[in-house]
């Protein structure tokens, strides 16, 4: 039986029920009901459930057990990473953690670079203004204004 052809078996019952046997549409209901699971037990079970107080008018019912619960936890490991005093660290010590020295070189050598492909002049970009810059899109980023218009603005005034 296909999930969703439940309506369908109840039907074919109704009409086996008219023309077979009571012994034969009980053992139909029987094999339909472990087949969508509302005894949730298998064939031969049935004594067992007599004895552990299923109520065989509700097919779900039955008794709570109490069992130990002992979960496995995973061992823990060591870090991939070292780990780093920051104790007195600046805003910028954070920032080199993620965006080394030479990263920045390397950007501020290609943004020259692609500015003479493109104008045939260099845009003179030092390693320094790229860090400000960065530090200022960092920081628009965490503020999150409406509008951009609003980074410019002097607070409370």
């Amino acid at each position: 039986m296909q999930p969703g052809e439940e309506g369908d078996a109840e039907q074919e019952l109704v009409e086996d029920a008219e023309q077979g046997s009571e012994e034969d549409v009980v053992q139909e209901i029987e094999e339909i009901d472990v087949v969508i699971g509302r005894l949730g037990t298998r064939r031969g079970q049935e004594n067992e459930d007599e004895e552990s107080g299923v109520n065989e008018d509700c097919p779900n019912s039955g008794t709570w057990s109490v069992k130990e619960f002992n979960p496995r936890f995973p061992q823990m490991i060591q870090p991939a990473y070292l780990v780093k005093d920051t104790e007195g660290f600046t805003k910028t010590d954070y920032l080199k953690q993620y965006i080394d020295d030479e990263l920045i070189d390397l950007i501020q050598r290609k943004s020259n670079q692609t500015a003479i492909e493109k104008s045939g002049r260099s845009l003179f970009l030092t390693s320094e203004e790229l860090y400000i810059y960065l530090g200022i899109t960092l920081i628009m980023a965490a503020v999150n204004y409406p509008k951009l218009r609003m980074y410019g603005e002097k607070i409370g005034g």
